[in-house]
């Protein structure tokens, strides 16, 4: 399928793309390890295993983050050293361009980045939930006795769902002030359920609410229900309510653009859920785009010294980052529509490398 040169040169480009992503994890997982000594020397009577599977399932996480990195450092060292030893010039001179030579291989990220693209979840974010959970298991070894507790919980559940929590305490497992509003396809509400105080049975596996006020809505009529004691069938377990968060830079597209339309249909702010979204849709395409920028300027790196073209790489992506920084800014303020928000850094850049292309490598 691919003639000998490609193979060659995509054999080449893959052995430094491997290497310097082992080099990169390794690196993540001595700094991580220095900067949660501490936790890990105070957690005497905790497997070994619970600490493997913690540096384990945070590495998609933080693989989403080198892959980029990888890539482009792949493309400059590869290719600047055909060009320093004047093997880039023999292929030249067989009639084959840089882009046949490196079609392989931009095949290769094109198909990566979209496994990334549509199983983001999955591979990135399911990984790093399970990773926090191994560190909280950590450190409850040497901090039982404190309790953290969470105020003024807003957050939307599973079948429509809406909670407010006045106070969440998590090592009691422990509800109190709380209201929980149901709503229809249409999200009109149609049911409320009030409780002095939720607590979840670890014995059932359900939560048990007491002083509890029920208010069902059928068009303009209104049927009230108090009740002591009732058991709530919550699809939600504790550890939703504990490490359920809205930051979403630990939450995935799917998980974004759900977000979004329910903020959108109950007049929250939707946008900056929409245009995370969409950024995180685009963002595996980062590593594609940075190919199609990283060639030409390693290509014209045989008239400058390779520390200086890295330099350049490096400028390039930080530019770049920026831009897509400006593009997620106007997406959150509803000045850009989030689609264009998402996209904005790859547009324009997508604009350069086609004019770098067509100057220098055609």
């Amino acid at each position: 399928m691919f003639n000998i040169l490609q193979r060659y040169l995509f054999k080449k480009l893959l052995l430094s793309f491997i290497g310097i992503t082992i080099l990169c994890i390794g690196i993540f997982i001595i700094t991580t390890l220095f900067d949660n000594l501490d936790d890990f020397l105070r957690a005497e009577d905790t497997s070994l295993f619970t600490f493997i599977l913690y540096f384990l399932y945070d590495i998609p996480f933080t693989f989403q983050y080198i892959y980029p990195i990888s890539v482009m450092f792949s493309l400059v060292y590869v290719i600047g050293k055909l060009n320093e030893q004047n093997e880039l010039i023999t292929m030249y001179n067989t009639g084959i361009s840089i882009y046949k030579l490196i079609f392989p291989f931009i095949i290769f990220i094109f198909i990566l980045s979209s496994i990334f693209s549509v199983f983001n979840k999955e591979i990135f974010f399911e990984s790093h939930r399970k990773s926090r959970e191994a560190k909280q298991v950590i450190k409850k070894r040497f901090n039982r006795s404190k309790t953290r507790i969470r105020k003024n919980v807003t957050t939307f559940g599973s079948g429509k769902k809406v909670y407010f929590i006045k106070r969440y305490i998590p090592l009691l497992q422990l509800m109190d002030y709380v209201h929980i509003l149901y709503l229809d396809e249409k999200f009109i509400f149609k049911k409320l359920v009030s409780a002095r105080r939720i607590q979840y049975n670890t014995n059932l596996n359900i939560w048990e609410g007491t002083n509890l006020v029920i208010r069902k809505w059928h068009g303009d009529k209104e049927k009230v229900t108090k009740k002591n004691y009732m058991k709530l069938n919550l699809q939600e377990t504790p550890a939703f309510f504990k490490t359920h968060e809205r930051n979403k830079e630990y939450m995935s597209a799917g998980e974004c653009k759900q977000l979004a339309e329910k903020l959108k249909t109950t007049g929250g702010n939707w946008q900056k859920y929409m245009t995370s979204f969409y950024f995180k849709i685009s963002t595996p395409f980062i590593t594609f785009i940075i190919i199609f920028l990283s060639i030409p300027i390693a290509v014209i790196a045989k008239r400058m010294n390779l520390i200086f073209s890295l330099g350049i790489v490096l400028f390039t992506v930080f530019t770049f980052l920026c831009f897509n920084w400006v593009g997620e800014s106007l997406g959150n303020s509803g000045i850009l529509p989030p689609i264009m928000a998402g996209f904005f850094g790859h547009s324009i850049f997508s604009a350069i490398s086609y004019y770098l292309w067509r100057k220098f490598l055609f």
